[in-house]
This record gives C-alpha cells, structure tokens and sequence, in this order.
C-alpha cells in the first residue's frame, strides 16, 4: 500500500503548518517493523521506514523513526512521532525529535 509522507520536524524542530502544507509528499511503502538484533540499543527496536514503492534493493527514502508512534489520527491521515538518529559536525550521533505526516496516496 503506497502513502504519501511529509516531514513534520526538522533538526528536532517542529516545522510550521504553513510549510507542511507547502512541501512536496514523498511517495513510497511505509514500513514499520522490529530490529531485533544488531543494533546498538541491545534491545528490539521499532523501526518506521519509507521504502521505494516499486523497487525493494533502492534505499529508503526518508532516514528511519525510531520507536514511532501514532499520536494523532484523522479522516485525511495521522501523525508519526519518533526519534531520528543522524550525526553532527563531529561525526557523533544526535537523536532528535522527527515526525511523519503520513496519508493514503492515490
């Protein structure tokens, strides 16, 4: 099933809904799955990944949210909250704050 998502943070910041609106929806299979082993957490971790819609060997298309959660669900959608892990200047990683505006694409 295809879903149109768009990014609701940025660096940890939420974005205004005027630039929701306004930025263009990525298209592809939204997967939620279990990390069971291999991870640095030592601990199963729930994993929410965009993949291509049509080729499974592409890499995501959005960096993954860790542990999400549906915080918000409408008629039009709901909203994903988790954590986004990527690195600093200094090559150390940040764990910051992402969400997903997730609807049914067409």
């Amino acid at each position: 099933m295809l879903f149109a998502v768009v990014q609701t943070h940025h660096r940890g910041t939420r974005l205004s809904r005027e630039e929701i609106r306004a930025a263009e929806p990525i298209i592809g299979q939204l997967v939620i799955s279990d990390w069971l082993e291999g991870n640095a957490a030592g601990r199963a971790i729930r994993v929410a990944n965009l993949k291509h819609p049509t080729t499974s060997y592409c890499p995501n298309l959005l960096s993954p949210i860790f542990d999400p959660q549906i915080v918000k669900m409408t008629t039009q959608g709901f909203l994903l909250l988790g954590t986004q892990i990527r690195c600093d200047e200094q090559l150390k990683p940040v764990e910051t704050l992402q969400g997903w505006w997730v609807r049914f694409s067409t």
